[in-house]
């Protein structure tokens, strides 16, 4: 099974999507997103107050990040779609990651999330090819391994999160990538750190 990998952090190039605002802000036509990616309803979140839906979270709420503890959110989107009539677009079917697919605990629940949504892997047989002792892997990279599969959705809502710096967040227990925001001008040379702070101007926040 061929798998893409990508070191962390790594920058998107794709073209960008439309998202329904769920919270308080406003984005600007200035940035965008990549592909389709996306967490599903009631997916768990950890936040400073404990686990709670993705769906519940608001503007403020503080979410456990990986590498810089527990940071506000700035923005949630959604985005419907149906499955059965873009049965062209791999990168939108939503993937079930079942409980202990990923390791024993993780996750600690069936988690479902778009193809094109990254996770974090320290699976020596993935990352041995970037060189890494850990990296990003798609959903879609996954499917075949035992308890990774398409979900048989006809109609999906996927859920993004937004946040200042792109970040790793606990989704019902496994460490899932948060909603990665580039300028719609990426030249491809910025880094990570350089792009995602752009997203106070996307969502008309003080700097």
């Amino acid at each position: 099974m061929s798998t893409n990998l990508h070191p962390i952090p790594e920058c998107d190039k794709n073209a960008g999507v439309s998202w329904e605002l769920r919270a308080e802000g406003k984005i600007s036509d200035a940035c965008f997103v990549g592909e389709n990616t996306g967490f599903t309803p009631g997916t768990m979140i950890t936040t400073l107050n404990g686990k709670r839906a993705i769906e519940d979270l608001r503007k403020g709420d503080r979410i456990l990040t990986r590498d810089r503890g527990f940071q506000p959110l700035l923005w949630s989107g959604q985005r419907k779609f149906s499955v059965t009539l873009n049965m062209h677009q791999n990168a939108s079917f939503p993937i079930r990651i079942r409980a202990g697919a990923l390791y024993p605990g993780l996750p600690d629940r069936d988690l479902v999330v778009s193809a094109g949504h990254r996770l974090l892997t320290t699976d020596e047989t993935l990352v041995a090819s970037v060189r890494e002792c850990e990296a990003l892997v798609k959903a879609r990279d996954l499917v075949g391994k035992p308890g990774v599969e398409k979900a048989p959705w006809a109609d999906v809502t996927y859920i993004q999160l937004l946040m200042e710096y792109h970040e790793l967040i606990l989704s019902d227990n496994a460490w899932t990538e948060s909603l990665h925001y580039t300028p719609r001008a990426y030249d491809g040379h910025k880094t990570d750190a350089e792009t995602q702070p752009l997203v106070r101007s996307c969502v008309a926040l003080p700097a």
